[in-house]
């Protein structure tokens, strides 16, 4: 199932439809749920590169803005939690 999710976004990049910091974004909220060696050497390297760029430089103390379209709060603890698997597996 997130196969098809990532293709479609991939898709939906190549067509101009996001930008690399969306799909980065949506990365890292669907790599958040699926923590998969898998998932992540699926992403293409400059995914897995905005990913790394991203959480590797969140702290527990930042904060974290959604602009209202999702809770903020479970975005931080997405975020740290890719954090957490990056460093103990990359």
């Amino acid at each position: 199932m997130w196969k098809n999710a990532l293709d479609e976004v991939f898709l939906d990049f190549d067509k101009g439809l996001y930008s690399r910091l969306e799909v980065v974004s949506f990365c890292i909220g669907l790599f958040s749920r699926e923590l998969l060696l898998e998932v992540w050497v699926y992403f293409p390297d400059w995914v897995r590169d905005g990913i790394k760029d991203t959480v590797l430089n969140m702290e527990d103390d930042d904060e974290v803005v959604t602009f209202g379209r999702l809770d903020s709060q479970q975005s931080k603890r997405d975020i740290l939690r890719v954090k957490r698997w990056l460093i103990e597996y990359t």
